[in-house]
This record gives C-alpha cells, sequence and structure tokens, in this order.
C-alpha cells in the first residue's frame, strides 16, 4: 500500500471513530433550549397547526429549512406524539445520521491524503465544539451536513484521475445541485454565509478576481444562499435581529479554550501562512478563514458558537488550494511542531481535565473537571471523555439544569392540567414548557401581560413553572434577561400551586388564580425562595436531608447550606461541626415564618450525610450548582448588586 493509501486509510479510521462515538451517545437528551424550540416547531408544521409560511417560530426566518428537514424526519418516525422523550432522541439521530452521511461522502472522495491532512482532521473532529455537538439536534449540525456536501459538488469532477488542473468542465446538474445545496445551507442556519466566501475561494483555481467571479459554481452557490436569505424573509412571520455585540474577556478566554482548544492554534497557523505570502487571493483566503470566528468572538454566548470555526478549519483539508497550504505548513520544522502539539493538546484533555476550587486552587484530575456556565448549559475544563459519557448518559443522569428541568416536565400529565390558556414562566426554559403545551394540544398565551387581557374577558387560563426560576435570577453572558421571576412572585400571592411533575430534585408547578387554599404553604416553595438571597441569585440545587445522592467530590469550591425552620436544632449541629456565628437567618417572600441557614462546605457534608437523627428529617441541603468564583453577578452588565 502507498504511503497516501495509508493516509486515506487513516483518515477513513479517524472519521469512522468519531461518527461511532457519536452514535453510541445519541439519547433522548436535551441539551438547551433552541434544541427545544425546533422541535416544538417541527411537531407544529408536522401536526397542522403552524404553515410553512407566516410561520413565527423561533428564528424561523434564519432556520426555516431545519424545521422542515425535522418535521419530515418525525413524519417518517413517526414517534409517540406524547412521548417527548422519544421526540428527542428521533431529533438527535437525525442530526448525526445527516452529518455522518455527509462526512463519509466528503471523506471518501477525497483521493489524496497527507499525514497533515489527517491530524487537522483529527484535531477538528475531536475538538469539543464538534465532538459535543455531534449527537444533539440543531441547526449547526444540519447546516453542516449540506455544507460537507456542497465541497464535494465544488471540486471539480478529476479527468484520469486528476484533482485539479486537468479536470473537466463541471456540468449543468453539477452546478444546479451546488447552487440547491448552498440554499439549503444557508436555509438551514443563516450563518452557513460566513463560510461561503472561503469556499468560493478555494473552488476557483486562478488568483483572479474575474475568474471568481465567471465561474458558474460560485454564481450557483452566489444565487442559492441569497435566495435563502430573501425567502426566510418571506416566509417568516416575524424578523429575528441579530444581538448587539460584546466583548468580556473572561467569557471568551473561556469558551474559546473550552469550544476550540488547540484547534484555534491551527487556525491562526493556516491564516497567518496564507497572509505570509504577500499576495492579495492569499490575504483573501486568510480573511475568509477566520471570518466565522471574527464575527462569533464578538457575540460568543456559548462554545457553541465556534462550531463554524471548527468547521471552517475542517473544509480547508478537502480543496486542492488547502492541501497545498498544509503541505506547506508540513515541511517546515515550527508547522510540524504545531501539528505535533496540537495533536497533543487533542488528545490530553480527553484524559485529564482541571478541578478548581476558586481562581488559585487547582489541580489535574482524570475524574469529574469543574464546569463551567454557558447560555447552552456547562461545559467541562477538559476530562472531556468524562464529559461525554456523561452527555451520552444525561437522559439517567443530568448534567446540568437542562436535563433535569426537562425531564421533569416530560413527567407532567396532560390530565393534571386544567381548562383555559397555558403561560410558561421560566428562568431560560421557557421553550421546555412551550414544547410540551403543543404535545399536550393546549392553547398558548406567549406573555404573561397578555394574562390581563384573559382576566378582563373572563376566559380560564393556568400558569406553569419550573421550580429553578424561583431561586435563579435570570442573566444573560453580558446583560440582565426578562422579568418572569418577578413575574411569578407576584402570582404566588394570589394564587393556588399545585405541583405536577418531578424528576432529578426539579419540579414543575402549576399555578391557577383563586385564593390560596388553607393550610401549610408548599415547604420546597418556601425554602427555594429563602435561598435565593444565600445564593446570591446563583443557581442551586436544593433536596431534604439524605434524599438526594450529592457527588461530594464535583462539588468542591461550591457554596452549601443546611437549612431548616427551627433554629436550636441547626445550632447543635453548628456545634457538633466546632463552628460558631456561621448561622444565618433567611426570610421568605412566600410565607410569614422564617428559615435558618448553616453554610456547609461539600466535605463537611460528606462526614453529615450518614448521620440519622430525627431533629434532621426536616433539615434540607443546597449546593451552587457552579463554584463561588463563577459568580454571575461578575458578568459585564448582569445587574450586578441589584
Amino acid at each position: 500500500m502507498t504511503r497516501s493509501g495509508k493516509m486515506r486509510l487513516a483518515a477513513s479510521l479517524v472519521t469512522v471513530v468519531w461518527i461511532c462515538l457519536e452514535i453510541w451517545a445519541v439519547g433522548p437528551v436535551m441539551r438547551e433550549s433552541d434544541q427545544a424550540s425546533l422541535l416544538e416547531g417541527a411537531v407544529q408544521l408536522a401536526v397542522g397547526d403552524q404553515a410553512l409560511s407566516g410561520n413565527d417560530s423561533y428564528n424561523y426566518d434564519k432556520q426555516y429549512f431545519s424545521y422542515w428537514v425535522t418535521t419530515a424526519w418525525l413524519k417518517l418516525r413517526s414517534p409517540s406524539a406524547d412521548d417527548s422523550m422519544a421526540i428527542v432522541r428521533e431529533g438527535n439521530l437525525l442530526a448525526v445520521t445527516l452529518f455522518a452521511l455527509a462526512l463519509l461522502s466528503v471523506v471518501g472522495s477525497q483521493r489524496r491524503w497527507s499525514g497533515v491532512q489527517v491530524a487537522v482532521l483529527y484535531g477538528a473532529l475531536f475538538t469539543p465544539v464538534l465532538a459535543f455537538s455531534g449527537m444533539f439536534l440543531s441547526p449547526n449540525m444540519i447546516s453542516a451536513s449540506f455544507l460537507l456536501v456542497l465541497v464535494v459538488m465544488l471540486r471539480p469532477p478529476p479527468e484520469r484521475g486528476g484533482d485539479g488542473e486537468g479536470a473537466a468542465q463541471p456540468s449543468v446538474v453539477r452546478v444546479f445541485l451546488v447552487g440547491l445545496l448552498a440554499w439549503a445551507a444557508t436555509a438551514a442556519r443563516q450563518d452557513a454565509l460566513l463560510l461561503m466566501p472561503l469556499l468560493a475561494l478555494f473552488t476557483v483555481r486562478e488568483d483572479s478576481l474575474g475568474a471568481l467571479l465567471h465561474d458558474r459554481r460560485v454564481q450557483a452557490m452566489l444565487m442559492g444562499t441569497v435566495f435563502a436569505i430573501v425567502l426566510g424573509l418571506l416566509l417568516s412571520d416575524g424578523f429575528a435581529v441579530l444581538p448587539a455585540p460584546f466583548f468580556v474577556l473572561p467569557t471568551f478566554v473561556a469558551f474559546i479554550g473550552g469550544g476550540l482548544g488547540a484547534l484555534l492554534l491551527l487556525l491562526l497557523v493556516f491564516a497567518a501562512t496564507l497572509a505570509g505570502g504577500r499576495s492579495l487571493h492569499r490575504c483573501l483566503v486568510a480573511a475568509a478563514v477566520l471570518l466565522p470566528l471574527i464575527f462569533y468572538g464578538c457575540v460568543l454566548y456559548t462554545p457553541r458558537h465556534l462550531f463554524l470555526p471548527a468547521l471552517a478549519i475542517l473544509l480547508t483539508i478537502f480543496f486542492e488550494r488547502g492541501r497545498e497550504v498544509w503541505s506547506a505548513i508540513g515541511r517546515r520544522r515550527p508547522g510540524q511542531l504545531v501539528i505535533v502539539l496540537t495533536l497533543l493538546a487533542t488528545m490530553g484533555p480527553w484524559i485529564v481535565g482541571v478541578r478548581m476550587a476558586d481562581w488559585r486552587q487547582g489541580a489535574p484530575v482524570t475524574s469529574p473537571a469543574t464546569l463551567f456556565p454557558s447560555t447552552d448549559g456547562f461545559w467541562p475544563m477538559g476530562g472531556y471523555g468524562w464529559f461525554f459519557g456523561r452527555l451520552a448518559d444525561g437522559a439517567e443522569e443530568a448534567v446540568d439544569h437542562n436535563q433535569r428541568v426537562w425531564a421533569a416536565w416530560s413527567t407532567v400529565n396532560p390530565a393534571s392540567l386544567p381548562r383555559g390558556k397555558g403561560v410558561i414562566l421560566s428562568s431560560g426554559l421557557v421553550s421546555y414548557g412551550t414544547f410540551h403545551l403543543v404535545l399536550f394540544g393546549k392553547d398558548q398565551v406567549r406573555r404573561i401581560e397578555e394574562v390581563e387581557q384573559l382576566n378582563k374577558r373572563h376566559l380560564e387560563y393556568f400558569v406553569l413553572f419550573d421550580e429553578r426560576t424561583l431561586g435563579k435570577r435570570q442573566r444573560g453572558v453580558n446583560a440582565t434577561e426578562g422579568s418572569n421571576r418577578n413575574s411569578l412572585l407576584s402570582l404566588l400571592e394570589r394564587g393556588r400551586l399545585q405541583v405536577v411533575g418531578e424528576a432529578h430534585g426539579e419540579r414543575i408547578l402549576l399555578w391557577t388564580p383563586g385564593k390560596p387554599e388553607a393550610g401549610p404553604r408548599n415547604t420546597g416553595v418556601s425554602v427555594k425562595l429563602a435561598l435565593h438571597k444565600y445564593f446570591r441569585g446563583n443557581d442551586f440545587r436544593l433536596a431534604p436531608w439524605s434524599k438526594e445522592t450529592w457527588n461530594t467530590d464535583e462539588l468542591q469550591g461550591h457554596r452549601g447550606v443546611i437549612a431548616g425552620r427551627d433554629r436550636e436544632p441547626l445550632e447543635q449541629l453548628e456545634r457538633s461541626m466546632r463552628q460558631a456565628g456561621g448561622l444565618v437567618k433567611l426570610e421568605s417572600p412566600y410565607d410569614q415564618e422564617p428559615w435558618w441557614g448553616l453554610p456547609v462546605t461539600a466535605e463537611k457534608w460528606e462526614e453529615l450525610r450518614t448521620e440519622r437523627g430525627d431533629d434532621r428529617e426536616g433539615f434540607w441541603v443546597g449546593f451552587g450548582t457552579l463554584p463561588g468564583f463563577m459568580d454571575v453577578r461578575k458578568y459585564v452588565g448582569s445587574g450586578a448588586g441589584r
């Protein structure tokens, strides 16, 4: 076997291993709220509650084809209409199936491989943002699938084994397919247009603007992209504006490191190598490969937004022009060093992570690493193999609030809901509730402000919310968002509460208007509200004494508390812990009787958890979901101190 053949076999093995891992990890796991929004819109299309045009689904103007593809898949697979977990699994299976087929097609059609190309392929596929996205439904995955097939169509059909100069001119059919695939990729997720300049510059062999503009494939790609954008505006009932640019240095560094990792080095070296040629065309290619990173570097809400920069570097290995650049990098000693460092820095974090109790205290671990927050849930500081397994098993052992709250919603019985229109209140996870109301066939009111109109017309309505909203103040990466929690607090003063769903320590509560029922108030709601101020608006988990299995290895540096109504038993516990002056009074806006809280560390709780006593049965134990040094109040514009 020739060296090229061996490298082609190596590329195939890397691809197959990655695909097998992603397929193994596919399950009924909800990763983030946009995933639920996509499924909600697809289900509405499938049952006829929404039309293809005039649709007000989330970001429909920018990803309408993702809705269509998901709808078609759900109709084909026909999951149980009342089983939200089954629908989630089918959505995830769709994403990995499309991407796997597209990846196999582009890797299989590549005839010439070098060791550098195989290294880049490995680095791109196993970078966190691609590895952790592959098993979940998202417009990113659907759009990327069409982009990969587009690459196959953009490369000229070889003559007698040629791959460039001797290639035949593209046929009319191929040109049409190029336009169609460009439309599909952009219609599935509009930010695919950020990669179109790179694809166009790689497609044409001549360093000429005229050749670029006159190439039929480039023309077809441009028309397909523009048509996708225009059609989205015509079909949608609304227009989703782009978020305002922002830059938060700690967030940027954490997301770049946790999303791209070592692949960032390859991206910068590739661009620098091109720019060093002092050719206008090469500088344009360098700018094009960096364009997705530059764009999302200014609106970086989650490491997942680095999906396109990772995809950009992956696409470079499938074009002759890209192969030439990588060959030049591989021939030089500094380039060889970069490749080796990238391979090691990609492999290493899959085995070793970092556990940090605070900014000054950290240690390498092979066990669970410290997690950090994003708008899409938690991401790990290394230990990617461990975290990947957690994601795969997220339905059984939740990684973060996304899985816990979703599992709680999946236990809601529609028969337990009253008549009338439903309103969902949540600190960031509204789509989980609206999706289930769609499954239940319940009419919805999208905004709590519209409830007053229902009151005036004496129409029936109800409110559903996840208990997490009581304790978590809703914040974005750079700003405070919404007032759902405040709206919920005002409702609690004049209505009735009932638990209608519960899983993983999270509960879904039903609020109905009317005079509160006589008797004691809901204890879980009361203590959740009382601890809101103690945890300073940061997210926390709460459970009765000995009712929750806490993994104390994952709680180092997390703020903890033992709470109870009676002060005396807590004072006795305080003395047994040989600490004094730590007891704090906690007021709850839900009832008049105060709570008392005793701060506790994860290590101390590990010692106490096995102890029994009648005086401790009324205790509740709470821990912040993230280490104390990750206080979200420190985000720029987050409303610290308010």
